[in-house]
């Protein structure tokens, strides 16, 4: 009886030894000598290892305790940055809408107005890529987009390897009208990457 106690005590004892070794290496270890005296020098030598990275560890922490903090909180505070401006990577074909276009803006001195009508619920700035891709034949034209369905007039021009879309308030009869085009109040403005197609809202 007193046998079998002592073997449950042992085996007890074995089982906090390896408990020790994971949460306080040093203090298993030395319980490790007492209850496994029979282990193969190899395992005491990755035991030792393991005890070295585990003091490292330690002493790292308490000489830098804000550094993995910080550098968490960079990477979070970067990511929610891009997450906030970007607001889509990969446009919309334009072709997919029923879109009728003019080569001309009346009242356009410069001619270099352009214009086009639609009638769709959509967001024109995850189109305004593949609308210039599709109607622009120079980078110093503007255009106007005109949306029937919500009242808006998209301004897009292009400066440098930028496109800036520009969305207003529909004035009544200004797409005939260059004087008038793009007079309504400004609603949100983007900006897109020609190459990449990044789009990041600006207003």
């Amino acid at each position: 009886m007193q046998s079998n106690e002592k073997s449950q005590t042992n085996q007890l004892m074995k089982i906090v030894t390896i408990l020790l070794l994971l949460m306080i290496p040093p203090v298993g270890y030395i319980l490790f000598f007492k209850y496994f005296p029979n282990s193969k020098k190899w395992i005491h030598a990755f035991l030792l290892l393991y005890i070295f990275i585990w003091i490292c560890g330690i002493i790292s922490a308490i000489v830098n305790p804000d550094s993995t903090s910080t550098s968490n909180n960079t990477t979070i505070a970067e990511t929610t940055v891009e997450e906030n401006q970007t607001t889509s990577v990969n446009g919309k074909d334009i072709s997919t809408l029923d879109i009728t276009y003019y080569d001309y803006v009346r009242n356009d001195v410069t001619n270099k107005w352009k214009h086009a009508l639609i009638v769709e619920n959509i967001n024109i700035q995850d189109y305004a890529l593949s609308y210039y891709q599709t109607y622009f034949k120079s980078k110093d034209e503007i255009h106007g987009i005109i949306n029937f369905f919500n009242n808006t007039s998209t301004n897009l021009r292009v400066s440098g390897n930028s496109l800036f879309c520009e969305i207003h308030d529909y004035v009544k009869g200004e797409e005939h009208d260059a004087k008038l085009m793009f007079s309504g109040t400004l609603l949100a403005s983007y900006q897109i990457n020609i190459n990449t197609g990044e789009i990041v809202k600006i207003q």
